[in-house]
């Protein structure tokens, strides 16, 4: 018997008794295979279940198993419903057809357990996200003056600057601010009249899920 073939047997043996199980857990199907050869008038014989789960770890979990016996793999073919090795190779041939598909089943239940995963870690990734930026909201920043204007804020005296009103971006930006009322200060790089901050808006900050109207900043 070529391994081949034999994995083909096996994938078609754990998917029937997956079928026929409510819950086919690796146990559970191998207990039930091992269950239904020892009640079945017409084989002689049977297999315990832990000789088939050697044979289930070794094809569906990939795990290194040494190959089965030929007596196991032909009480599997019997399993199946066939006498032997040649009448399961005279017989099958719509199943060998099928073993593809039968194979992608049942690596079906990994492909969902990896598909969870990766929804809950996206699922938590954006709950974070959310988490951090509902602390901040974007502020569009703008003027009706024709003239190139630096925005900053002043922490601890500390001086931030935010952005600059140019003709190149049509005086206006957009920037993220700490949520809450926030004291902007600004100037024009083309007028100093003395004073060390000529302009200064107090606005409120939204989340940054809310609409917030944009800050027209006042004329100097």
């Amino acid at each position: 018997m070529s391994q081949k073939v034999i994995k083909k047997i096996a994938l078609l043996v754990f998917e029937k008794a997956k079928k026929e199980l409510s819950n086919p857990t690796k146990n559970a199907i191998c207990n039930h295979i091992s269950e239904a050869l020892d009640k079945n008038p017409d084989i002689k014989g049977s297999v315990d279940a832990k000789t088939i789960k050697r044979v289930y770890e070794k094809f569906i979990e990939g795990k290194e198993r040494g190959n089965p016996t030929e007596v196991t793999t032909n009480y599997l073919i019997q399993y199946l419903g066939y006498r032997n090795y040649s009448d399961f190779i005279d017989k099958s041939t719509n199943s060998l057809e099928k073993i593809d598909a039968v194979k992608d089943e049942i690596k079906t239940p990994k492909k969902k357990v990896f598909k969870k995963i990766t929804l809950i870690i996206s699922t938590v990734f954006v709950l974070i996200i959310v988490f951090i930026f509902s602390f901040f909201g974007r502020v569009h920043i703008t003027s009706e003056q024709d003239k190139e204007i630096v925005v900053f804020v002043i922490n601890k005296d500390n001086q931030t600057e935010l952005g600059r009103l140019t003709k190149k971006n049509q005086y206006q930006f957009n920037t993220w601010l700490s949520k809450g009322k926030t004291e902007l200060y600004y100037y024009s790089l083309e007028e100093q009249d003395g004073k060390e901050y000529p302009g200064a808006e107090i606005i409120e900050v939204l989340p940054f899920w809310k609409s917030m109207a944009p800050v027209i900043l006042s004329k100097i």
